[in-house]
């Protein structure tokens, strides 16, 4: 349950699933969330390859017109992504 930052996921990925299989569990069966994504697409798209199965996207609004904004951009990401991991 990573949050999203500035540190690269995948050697994370890669040592989870490499410590899973060293502990006789499928690594495919583990699945990976992380939170508070600031909603890149080109991110998100990364996350996808990396076989993420859910991602949280974080809401940073100080006022009720920028809340509406990101939930108007969350929603078109929402849209994108959807059920292309199903």
């Amino acid at each position: 349950m990573p949050v999203e930052s500035t540190e690269p996921i995948d050697q994370r990925l890669n040592e989870l699933r490499r410590q899973a299989a060293a502990a006789d569990r499928d690594p495919a069966s583990i699945e990976l969330v992380i939170y508070g994504s600031g909603g890149d697409p080109a991110q998100l798209e990364h996350y996808e390859q990396l076989g993420v199965a859910l991602v949280v996207l974080g809401l940073a609004a100080s006022n009720v017109g920028d809340l509406h904004a990101q939930l108007d951009h969350h929603q078109s990401l929402i849209d994108r992504f959807a059920g292309s991991n199903t």
